[in-house]
């Protein structure tokens, strides 16, 4: 019994001692010889890290690399020296300077592991089988003189030393075109794997890169990788501009980033990019769309193949709209007046402030400011007649040198003309444009209109056509033309009277939200939002078609000599017809 447990240790301690060297065939592997001398100025290739049988391949050798000295590069290593290297996860080995200057293959600690409870109970004495051990080892049991498995014997696999790296790349003089350095040597081959050595990197006294290295073999023994020198081309880039045609304002985002237009409108991208364009109008604008290498009024995609431009398209946004003779007047959405077209009287150029209304007439116009009161601007030779005092909620500014206003209380109050207007409570007033037409109508002919706060209309003037003579019934609104007027019913419907040579006091059949009389036409807003008109749009205009309206919704419309503007549901007005002075271009 003593004799076989003697026997016993003396096994387990030469299996042991064998263990050292790995779990292979005991036989190891020769370190491979140092890299060779470097070229002049250049830095010796590193010598792969050697290891044992069955181990884990080393990496190759580092490649030539940049030239900075000329002085010869000493040893890796001090002979007899010891550092730390890498093994198995959770485990650090050690690695020894040989004498010629390079560290020896990395030992790594063992361990051992009670016998596996799985093996067999009885094996051939001198029998050999793979156990179980920690993550990332290996081991192996042998079978003894009894008959039973000794403890299995665990290791971290040491790492072979890979063959030598390869010698460096020729190195560059000063100010010379970059030599391309040589490729490293492959790594020697375990049964662990094989690393290759990197290649030689070109000179930093170029002047010049030389052409890229392949990127260096992963050491399979360490898992570390070596960067290659990565040298880009540089990528061709083309710029975007972005640029705002119109009266409003707002901001044109890209992705990716680089515009931010307000600011910063113009930007370089890389060739083939896809920029997307985001369009967003500030609180008094409205943006209507793209032009240039976009279209539409959506989100912008542009591929930069080549420079481009586009163009964003913002317009303010308004409250009401009014077109008079020749010019146009209305409220913005910040309560400031804005007037374009014929500007001979100054008609077209309204006071400061803010304002809850406004009307455009022949050569003149007037608003109702916040505060209730009036102003007018223009007259053309007219006597300068004072605005009365007082506060109103609604003017309108007739064609010739008169205007009428509902004051705060229902009065309606006229001046410069317009004769005297009936007595009792209204809720608006509208006066002609007093366009010449057929009949002879001037100036000291003109009729006005209102509508009583029980629904009823009054009209008082000229009266040759029956513009004067409203019919019967309740009415909701009522705007008055050249020699027609037209009242929209509580239900909707249009009617018309007076003057009717071209149709425009005959309106279409159907339901309108608003309606409006010009010279010789007039237009309506259906219940769907679009706009119809009918009468002629001009009646010595005849270059210009019947008055026919732009497809689109809106909110409301107004008609004056010869053309016509409408305020579309998104606060933008759209003028047709007539447009000698610009008066049907809105700014």
């Amino acid at each position: 019994m003593v004799y076989m447990v003697a026997k016993l240790h003396i096994v387990l301690s030469g299996l042991l001692v064998a263990s050292l060297g790995g779990c292979g065939d005991g036989s190891s592997k020769a370190a491979s010889p140092p890299d060779a001398p470097a070229a002049t100025g250049g830095i010796v290739s590193s010598a792969g890290a050697g290891g044992g049988p069955d181990g884990v391949g080393g990496g190759g050798g580092t490649g030539g690399q940049l030239s900075t000295a000329t002085s010869a590069t000493p040893p890796l290593c001090v002979p007899g020296a010891s550092v730390a290297c890498a093994c198995v996860t959770g485990q650090t080995g050690a690695q020894t300077c040989s004498s010629a200057g390079v560290f020896a293959a990395c030992v790594c600690p063992v361990s051992t592991v009670s016998p596996d409870a799985s093996a067999p109970a009885a094996c051939v004495p001198g029998a050999s089988a793979a156990c179980a051990c920690p993550t990332g080892q290996q081991g192996a049991q042998t079978c003894t003189s009894v008959g039973v498995f000794a403890a299995c014997v665990c290791a971290a696999p040491t790492v072979d030393a890979g063959a030598a790296g390869g010698s460096d790349g020729a190195v560059s003089p000063p100010d010379a075109a970059a030599a391309v350095g040589g490729a490293g040597a492959t790594g020697g081959v375990s049964t662990g794997g094989s690393g290759g050595g990197s290649g030689g990197n070109t000179s930093n006294s170029s002047t010049e890169i030389g052409p890229e290295t392949a990127p260096e073999a992963t050491d399979a023994g360490t898992g570390l990788i070596d960067a290659a020198l990565d040298v880009s081309p540089s990528l061709t880039q083309y710029s975007l501009t972005i640029s705002n045609s119109a009266t409003g304002s707002g901001t044109v985002i890209s992705s990716p980033a680089g515009i931010h237009c307000g600011t910063t409108c113009s930007a370089n991208f890389t060739k083939g990019t896809l920029v997307t364009l985001t369009a967003t109008a500030n609180n008094t604008s409205a943006f209507v769309g793209w032009s240039g290498a976009c279209t539409g009024n959506g989100t912008c995609n542009v591929t930069l193949d080549a420079a481009q431009s586009v163009t964003a398209t913002f317009v303010t946004r308004y409250l009401s709209v009014s077109a008079g003779s020749a010019q146009t007047c209305g409220v913005k959405i910040d309560g400031t007046i804005a007037c374009w077209g014929d500007n001979t009287w100054g008609e077209a150029t309204p006071p400061a402030g803010t304002f809850t209304s406004v009307s455009a007439g022949d050569a003149h116009s007037c608003g109702v400011k916040s505060d209730g009161t009036i102003v007018c601007w223009g007259n053309r030779n007219c006597p300068q007649v004072p605005v009365p005092a007082g506060t109103f909620v609604s003017v309108s500014a007739n064609g010739g040198c008169y205007a009428c206003g509902v004051e705060t209380g229902g009065t309606i109050t006229c001046w410069g003309g317009g004769g005297t207007p009936p007595t009792g409570a209204f809720a608006s007033v509208s006066s002609s444009n007093a366009y010449t037409a057929g009949g002879g109508s001037a100036v000291g002919d003109s009729f006005t209109c209102g509508v009583r706060i029980d629904g009823t209309v009054a009209c008082w003037g000229a009266n040759e056509f029956g513009q004067a003579t409203p019919p019967a019934g309740t009415f909701a609104s009522v705007s008055v033309g050249g020699e027609h007027a037209c009242g929209m019913g509580m239900d909707g419907t249009v009617t018309c009277w007076g003057f009717n040579p071209w149709g425009q006091a005959t309106p279409p059949a159907g339901t309108f939200t608003s309606v409006s009389a010009g010279d010789s036409f007039t237009c309506g807003v259906k219940i769907d939002g679009t706009i119809t008109c009918w009468g002629l749009a001009c009646q010595s205009c005849v270059d210009l078609p019947t008055a026919t309206p732009p497809a689109g919704t809106f909110t409301s419309v107004s008609a004056g000599i010869g053309f016509a503007c409408g305020l579309r549901t998104d606060g933008t007005i759209t003028c047709w017809g007539g447009n000698a002075f610009g008066q049907g271009t809105p700014i």
